[in-house]
């Protein structure tokens, strides 16, 4: 009789699943736990210059029912003004823009709706940009070649509050995965 034993990534999601707890980046830092409301999706906006892309996005994330797409934004000044007058849960964002980049939105973000919690899904490497993504704001690095596998997974743990790593990014920043 064979055994099959479950994959780190396995191991992460049930514990994800089981934590069913959400931290505020304001409670983050306070280090306060606040309960999660499940009943209510999280609300995510989607910054990207390409329709396209977007709408690609806005298809796999609107495909776990605890997520919804609040609003879109194809430059840096359309994401901060939806960021602030939706004031989504959870921004998912391109580094490169046609109108800036997304650091710009990270900054402007920060600036104008301060609880939002960022996601970078980039066509750049992680290697290149993940840690200037993390130390600016954003709790996950998303390759868009891994999308279809990673954002989901990224996008859960980000809607508990923690931040969401490659194992490779993890390990390039000698930091644990699951914090």
């Amino acid at each position: 009789m064979s055994h099959s034993f479950p994959t780190n990534s396995d191991l992460r999601d049930i514990m994800d699943d089981a934590l069913n707890t959400e931290i505020s980046p304001a409670a983050a830092s306070a280090g306060e736990r606040v309960a999660f409301n499940s009943a209510a999706p999280f609300r995510i906006l989607l910054v990207d210059d390409s329709p396209v892309w977007r709408s690609s996005i806005r298809s796999l994330v609107e495909g776990d029912p605890q997520f919804a797409v609040c609003g879109e934004a194809g430059t840096v000044a359309e994401a901060i003004q939806a960021a602030a007058a939706l004031q989504p849960d959870i921004a998912i964002i391109d580094l490169a823009l046609g109108s800036g980049n997304g650091f710009q939105v990270i900054a402007g973000i920060g600036r104008q709706a301060k609880d939002v919690r960022l996601v970078v899904l980039s066509m750049h490497s992680e290697a290149t940009y993940g840690e200037r993504a993390l130390r600016s704001g954003a709790l996950a690095y998303v390759m868009k070649q891994d999308a279809l596998e990673d954002l989901p997974r990224a996008l859960r743990r980000v809607a508990d509050g923690r931040r969401w790593l490659t194992d490779a990014l993890a390990h390039g920043l000698h930091v644990e995965q699951n914090c």
